[in-house]
Order: C-alpha cells, then structure tokens, then sequence
C-alpha cells in the first residue's frame, strides 16, 4: 500500500481478498485430503501451522498475508507438501498475496 489509504472495499478489490480467502478454503481441503495418505510429521506441522495462519487471517482486521506469500513461494512448502496436486492452486494463491506482498 505504501502510503494509500482504501477503503475496506477498495482494499478487498485491488488485492482480491474475497478471491484469496476462497482459494485458501481449496486449499485447506487439499491439505486434509493429502492428510489421508501423508502422516508425515513436517507435514502434519506445515498444515497446522497454515490453518491457523489461515484462520488468524481470516479474522483479522487488518490480515498480514506474509507467512502465506513465504510459504507460496515456487520452491516453499506448498509446493513440496503437495506436488502436482497443488501445484495450479498454488501458483494463483501465490499470485494474489505477491501483489499483496509487492504494496507492503
């Protein structure tokens, strides 16, 4: 943002929020059905940890989305926990927070 002020609306416009916050639903679903075939510890902790930077985000009234864009990143968790499973969805939840990230 770096030095703008939006309003709520405009904030949740210009980086898609509404937008991310469903994808992030896609993709908690996708980390509970890996979870059936995956026990893993790393795992198990990189999910828990998503979830409630997630839901910490999601309530948040001014939500910081910088653990999420670290762990979206081409080569970060995301895609190691879930391969070409995630893979599509991780690049356009990568793409929403990197703008998010790029304003800050």
């Amino acid at each position: 943002m770096k030095g703008k002020f939006y309003s709520k609306q405009h904030y949740f416009e210009e980086y898609r929020i509404k937008e991310l916050f469903a994808k992030l639903y896609l993709a908690e679903s996708l980390l509970n059905e890996i979870t059936l075939s995956n026990s893993d510890g790393k795992f198990t902790v990189f999910k828990e940890n998503f979830i409630d930077e997630f839901y910490e985000a999601e309530g948040s009234n001014v939500a910081d989305f910088t653990q999420l864009w670290s762990w979206f990143k081409p080569t970060a968790e995301w895609n190691i926990f879930t391969g070409d499973k995630g893979l599509k969805l991780g690049k356009e939840i990568f793409e929403i927070v990197d703008k998010w990230k790029q304003d800050q």
